[in-house]
């Protein structure tokens, strides 16, 4: 496992054991139909530069989605934005 994907398991509290494990899986990707499936209500929140995933897809994909892009901000700094916490309790609030 490279160092900066130790780092960021240690960091979130994760079994590295665990992580790995998972990393070596051949579970398959949920797919447009599986997505579609989930009735309750998400968020997505994915940062402007972000390169992680398909984030636009996933949320087109969800029935009950709400969508918020982080302009400037990658997959690893939207965690610590401001912005990010907001978007995340505004949902929780049900606004």
């Amino acid at each position: 496992m490279p160092r900066l994907i130790r780092r960021l398991v240690d960091v979130a509290g994760n079994d590295r054991a665990s992580v790995a494990a998972f990393a070596r899986s051949s579970q398959p990707r949920a797919g447009t139909a599986d997505l579609a499936a989930i009735t309750t209500r998400c968020l997505v929140v994915e940062g402007g530069a972000d390169r992680g995933g398909p984030a636009e897809q996933v949320a087109a994909a969800l029935p009950r989605c709400s969508r918020v892009v982080l302009k400037g901000f990658d997959h690893f700094a939207i965690p610590r934005d401001i912005g990010c916490v907001d978007s995340v309790l505004r949902f929780l609030d049900g606004d």
